[in-house]
């Protein structure tokens, strides 16, 4: 059957761009686009680059899914939109557009969807890591005895414990592209689809239950309890238990949906976000807009259907209350109260800004404290530790005041005062009239609709107002989302390839806090195995250089060529593979997790026993191998905040091995030996120099 799969399914790299775009289609993450054009060679590198590239200009996102043997086969049950390649004499692609109950659904070279067993699509997967020990696993299982079903399941049991730790790089996801606003990804998410379909079922629901309480009425009031009155009654009753369990069931779908695209929006957004914004803003800022986007979240899952809910509610007692004893006047008195609770919420709001403003302030100069307590503690006398806090709390609790003063009057005086209202327009409707005691139930019935109404009405404006005095701190976190991001065009190996790694001309960049641009016309060359030393004084902007020549800035003018290509056509990440730099200290970080995933994850995670040993071989280089027989783990120890603790001279050298791990034609080494004494410096330098193409170091005088 693998072979079988191989003719039917497989499609060639000449059809990679067909077939990437109508996997796309298929599984609605692109509207109807054509590829043309075909990876520039055969190097899976190239076709991996090419194919990421190609995704991304129709509006997808293809990412390398890295794996385990084991874990393999639960990707591929649990996820959907998968593109897998199937080894040979040349690399062929399979389309997985969905697996359930143990089927994978592919897409053939006919362009129809057929089903196959998943095993037989992994056994075309791992064919050729399979060939060496399938020998031995017909032998293993061929000594158990068994028949050729069990003997089947023993080989292959026996083939994955032989490469459960195999690392596998065969399996590519397509996603839509995280480039969207947050609306359309709300949108994507079918998310005003099912506020729709909940409305319609909630008034669907709702109408029901007012027949029904108009059935039981008549049944009560005239005295007639006829079979077939309360035969429809229970009928009536048991279908809006039915669309309430559904509407509930929708209510949790919603808050999903809402919860996973609003933190999928945070972190799309975060690393999206201005380097220099940040910077200007720190951490603490951006920790109060996720904070904040909190209450977002729970605005657009509760709020709006309280918001829903309590409009519909009222839409139905207006149109009871004009059935009642009052009739329109009525109505016209539920439009003013309504009215006055707009203008209650109004005020509510604007106090609710002023509060939550202050709050926001207040978290940013607590988190400001928390990072810099240890500097207080030793710089500052213990009198002026607090200094400043009880005049923000005084303002703080002030604000509290003014917003609870009305916040805690608004639910029950909406509430309380519709009641008396309404009940005085009954008793006013009915002096010196003929009472219709049955117009008076209908009425008395509106009333407290009217009121529950109002009551889910205002839970639901609170929630907003949350929401709305919270937008104004995230909304800038959100506006990055529909920026692009640059892929560049498709190149193979040999495209873009010249004596000199980097070209810049007349180059300028400012920062928005000084008047004058700190690079202003710049100009250098730098060839292979050039050896350059770049110094200047604080502030001078060779730090500013550094980020616009590894791409991580966008220069203002002038020009950078990378062999030859400008940042446009060799795409952010493909630049940023051949131009790596290591920022100052205070700009780097080690993670909590290993030592092996904090140097090679710049290149490669999970790694291959061969990266593990080539990260050891250039930790041992680098003067790292006491550090390495220190740790009892090793290579696998944890380090970082939360784990074994490395002096300023063994983080420098982790952060200058993360960078040489991945072999880049230019490096640069922004102050990265200040903290080494001489005899780590000259290993540092020598590794350096042997392993990097072009180096740049920045230093000071």
């Amino acid at each position: 059957m693998s072979s079988e799969v191989i003719e039917r399914f497989a499609w060639p790299s000449s059809r990679l761009g067909e077939l990437i775009a109508l996997l796309g289609q298929r599984c609605g993450h692109i509207r109807e686009r054509s590829v043309s054009g075909r990876p520039p060679s055969s190097n899976q590198e190239d076709i991996t680059s090419w194919a990421v590239q190609t995704a991304a200009a129709i509006g997808a996102e293809l990412v390398l899914r890295r794996s385990s043997y084991l874990e393999t086969e639960q990707l591929i049950r649990s996820s959907r939109s998968l593109i897998v390649l199937i080894p040979g004499s040349s690399w062929r692609y399979v389309a997985v557009v969905e697996t359930r109950r143990g089927r994978c659904t592919l897409i053939g070279t006919d362009l129809q969807e057929r089903k196959v067993p998943i095993e037989t699509l992994l056994q075309s997967m791992f064919v050729d890591r399979e060939a060496p020990f399938q020998a031995y696993a017909e032998e293993f299982a061929s000594r158990l005895g068994v028949g050729p079903r069990r003997g089947a399941a023993a080989r292959q049991t026996y083939l994955r414990q032989q490469l459960a730790g195999s690392i596998v790089e065969r399996v590519w996801e397509l996603r839509r592209s995280p480039h969207e606003t947050l609306f359309r990804r709300l949108l994507v998410a079918a998310v005003p689809k099912r506020l729709a379909l909940y409305a319609l079922l909630y008034a669907a629901q709702y109408s029901l239950w007012l027949v029904a309480w108009a059935v039981i009425g008549s049944v009560s009031l005239e005295s007639r309890a006829e079979m077939g009155l309360l035969t429809s009654w229970v009928l009536l009753v048991a279908t809006c238990l039915c669309l309430q369990l559904t509407c509930s069931w929708i209510h949790s779908t919603i808050g999903l949906r809402v919860g996973a695209v609003i933190k999928e929006s945070i972190l799309v957004a975060g690393l999206k976000s201005d380097i220099d914004q940040m910077k200007k803003e720190g951490p603490s800022h951006l920790l109060a807009r996720s904070v904040e986007a909190q209450a977002i979240e729970q605005a657009l899952v509760t709020g709006g259907l309280y918001a829903v809910i309590g409009t519909i509610e009222l839409l139905f007692a207006a149109a009871v209350l004009a059935m009642g004893s009052c009739g329109f006047w009525h109505v016209a008195l539920l439009i003013l109260w309504v009215s006055m609770f707009a203008g209650m919420w109004s005020l509510y709001f604007r106090r609710r800004e002023e509060w939550t403003n202050s709050r926001v302030e207040m978290s940013h100069g607590l988190f400001e404290k928390m990072v810099g307590f240890r500097t207080r503690i030793a710089q500052l006398p213990m009198t002026r530790w607090h200094s400043g806090e009880d005049p923000e709390l005084r303002a703080y609790y002030t604000l509290s005041r003014r917003m609870d003063s009305i916040g805690a009057v608004l639910t029950p005086v909406i509430w309380h005062g519709w009641i008396a209202i309404g009940v005085l327009g009954i008793i006013m409707a009915s002096l010196g009239a003929r009472l219709d005691s049955l117009r008076v139930a209908v009425s008395v019935g509106g009333v407290l609709l009217a009121g529950g109404a109002l009551r889910r009405l205002t839970q639901s404006l609170l929630v907003s107002t949350d929401a709305l005095g919270a937008w104004r701190h995230v909304k800038t976190l959100f506006e990055v989302l529909p920026r692009p991001a640059n892929h560049g065009v498709a190149l193979g190996t040999q495209a873009g390839e010249s004596d000199v790694i980097l070209s810049v001309r007349e180059l300028m960049y400012g920062h928005t806090t000084r008047s004058k641009p700190i690079i202003d016309g710049w100009s250098l060359e730098i060839r292979e195995r050039d050896r350059i030393l770049l110094e200047g004084p604080s502030g001078s902007g060779k730090s500013t250089l550094a980020a616009l020549m590894s791409s991580l800035r966008q220069p203002q003018g002038g020009t950078i060529l990378l062999r030859g290509l400008d940042r446009a056509t060799i795409g952010d990440s493909d630049w940023r593979r051949r131009v790596i730099t290591v920022p100052q200290f205070h700009e780097n970080h080690l993670f909590a997790d290993t030592l092996a995933f904090n140097i090679l994850m710049g290149r490669r995670w999970p790694a291959t026993a061969a990266d593990l040993v080539e990260a050891k071989l250039l930790c041992d280089e680098l003067g790292l191998a006491p550090l390495l027989a220190r740790m009892p783990a090793g290579m696998l120890q944890i380090v970082g905040d939360n784990g074994w603790q490395l002096s300023h001279g063994e983080r420098s050298r982790v952060y200058i091995a993360r960078a040489l791990i991945q072999a880049p034609q230019l490096l640069i080494l922004d102050e990265s030996f200040s903290a080494l004494d001489p005899e780590n410096f000259e290993l540092s330098m020598k590794a350096v120099l042997r392993r990097a193409g072009a180096v740049m170091v920045i230093a000071h005088p």
